[in-house]
């Protein structure tokens, strides 16, 4: 008989309090955590199958919390193996476990995992990362409520940013001034109609807002755009981008015309509004 190999021997500890040792855990014992990890792909789970190679598969990472196993990175991998072992109830499974992981750092680990695996998309990225309490997240998080508007990281509601990626772009791009300014006007200027919560439109503010934000007057802009269809002003700086402008600058430059149009107090240079060019 052999001898049942000491996992103790094989522990590296990864702070005072947190290690991590190789270990067989029953699968029937390993969990998902779908508050923070994506649903199951199961395209991606027969693709697992289709290629498997036992030589080369990665131990699955596991978070042993609250006396249970929960698996943070290769979920679908683990479906795969319950596929192909579908005959047993149960069967062991080659893991990297985790002792001592607090939800936080569980959160941190699966949104910083990398490696031969479906990307994470940004909505369960964000997600996990604000239940690991990084302080951007929350502050994005935070910053953008303050607004009225939210972020669609655990449901799409009215007024909530489906394009959440961009919206951390923006707020990391511009700082949260002009990321909660634009957002403030968005909402006032539309009421969180949700063309106006697109990528191209939350940018296309913040660039106006870069460049004309101590000269425009918040009340022509109301005025002027209210009653403007935000897709009808993307279509349009969509057909008069040049080559030299990103989307966002073509939409500030459309959203700068209307602004302008008609002539009267409050206009802005129209020269510099006729083709903004984003840095």
């Amino acid at each position: 008989m052999s001898k049942r190999r000491n996992s103790s021997t094989y522990r590296v500890w990864m702070n005072e309090r947190v290690y991590v040792e190789p270990r067989q855990v029953p699968s029937h014992m390993l969990k998902l955590d779908l508050d923070y990890q994506r649903k199951v792909d199961m395209e991606r789970v027969q693709e697992i199958v289709d290629n498997f190679n036992h030589c080369i598969v990665n131990p699955l990472k596991v978070s042993h919390r609250d006396g249970q196993y929960f698996v943070f990175d290769g979920g679908h991998t683990l479906m795969a193996l319950k596929y192909m072992n579908k005959d047993k109830d149960s069967f062991l499974v080659e893991c990297r476990v985790y002792e001592n992981l607090t939800y936080e750092e569980e959160n941190l680990l699966f949104a910083m995992q990398t490696g031969y695996s479906k990307p994470i998309s940004i909505k369960n990225e964000m997600k996990a990362l604000q239940n690991a309490k990084d302080q951007e997240t929350l502050d994005i998080v935070q910053a953008t409520e303050d607004t009225g508007l939210s972020l669609a990281i655990k449901e799409n509601t009215e007024g909530s940013i489906r394009a959440i990626g961009k919206a951390r772009n923006l707020y990391r791009k511009y700082g949260e001034d002009i990321y909660s300014a634009a957002l403030s006007l968005i909402h006032e200027t539309w009421g969180g109609k949700s063309s106006s919560l697109t990528a191209n439109m939350l940018g296309g503010v913040c660039v106006f807002l870069k460049e004309f934000g101590s000269e425009y007057s918040h009340d022509r802009f109301l005025r002027k755009l209210k009653e403007k269809n935000p897709a009808d002003i993307r279509t349009m700086a969509k057909q008069g981008k040049t080559e030299y402008q990103t989307m966002d600058a073509a939409v500030a430059t459309e959203i700068a015309g209307i602004y302008n149009y008609g002539g009267g107090k409050g206009r802005i240079d129209p020269v510099r509004a006729s083709r903004i060019v984003e840095y």
